[in-house]
């Protein structure tokens, strides 16, 4: 069973995670290397995980926000009121909005 389980996991596309707080996005405009990233939300609110479309990934803290939410580290942030459009912003280059696949 779990050699299964370990097998059906391992052909899950990215982003598809059993993990109900991972949501995945779609970013205008695209990344280098494509404009799917996925975001792990469960953490209890302290922090995020951006999954990249190039398979990196960051974990970013809370940062102080007057209304949503706002995660960042370094140069990378991503700010929001819900979960279907964030928008993330890397220092040097223009806003991307993301938002969920209808």
């Amino acid at each position: 069973m779990a050699a299964s389980l370990a097998v059906m996991a391992s052909l899950m596309p990215f982003g598809a995670y059993a993990n109900p707080a991972t949501v995945d996005y779609t970013c205008t405009p695209a990344l280098p290397g494509g404009s799917k990233i996925s975001v792990d939300y469960n953490s209890g609110g302290k922090s995020i995980t951006l999954f990249y479309p190039n398979g990196e990934t960051l974990r970013m803290p809370i940062q102080r926000s007057g209304s949503g939410f706002r995660y960042g580290e370094g140069n990378v942030e991503i700010a929001g009121k819900g979960q279907t459009t964030i928008t993330l912003q890397i220092a040097g280059q223009p806003a991307r909005q993301c938002v969920t696949p209808r």
